[in-house]
């Protein structure tokens, strides 16, 4: 199955080509913008790196 968020970038850059592609309304709610990112997620390992880079 094709991931809805490749498939809606691939749609989106058909019509930047100019080219028109009819896609049906989704069954689900609208995904948010993909130009938002996600924020950094901290790995707690990196605090036992700290931790005993200390000792």
């Amino acid at each position: 199955m094709v991931n809805y968020r490749t498939l809606e970038a691939a749609v989106l850059q058909c019509r930047l080509l100019g080219i028109d592609i009819p896609v049906p309304p989704p069954l689900f709610p609208p995904l948010p913008p993909l130009t938002h990112p996600t924020p950094p997620i901290e790995d707690e390992e990196d605090d036992d790196e700290n931790i005993n880079s200390g000792d």
